[in-house]
């Protein structure tokens, strides 16, 4: 009985690392997949574009929000858009720095 214990231990330890998680306690520590990533929220009243490196990413209604997986590391440039007519307006650039495996976090509260 006590061999089966441990097994079953181990057996739920080994699941959770796969999983990505650990148990401590009653909280549960993410530690991701070992890429960043950019968490955008957009709590103007506008729907906008977001771009990141001068590239599309996203669009994001009011009040949504939208993880961008896998940012390599480094210096980036975020900008968020909205369009009016034909064209897009510049809302908010922000310059970002991201280290390994750090996930960010990006609030755009105009438009």
């Amino acid at each position: 009985m006590r061999h089966r214990r441990i097994a079953m231990g181990l057996a739920l330890a080994f699941g959770l690392a796969l999983a990505g998680c650990l148990v401590v306690g009653d909280s549960i520590i993410w530690w991701g997949d070992g890429r960043a990533d950019l968490i955008v929220y957009n709590s103007s009243d506008c729907d906008l574009l977001v771009y990141v490196d001068g590239r599309y990413e996203v669009r994001l209604d009011e009040n949504e929000m939208e993880v961008i997986e896998d940012i390599d590391e480094g210096d980036h440039i975020i900008e968020a858009y909205y369009e009016r007519n034909s064209d897009l307006v510049l809302v908010k650039r922000r310059h970002i720095h991201i280290d390994d495996n750090e996930d960010r976090y990006v609030n755009i509260d105009e438009c």
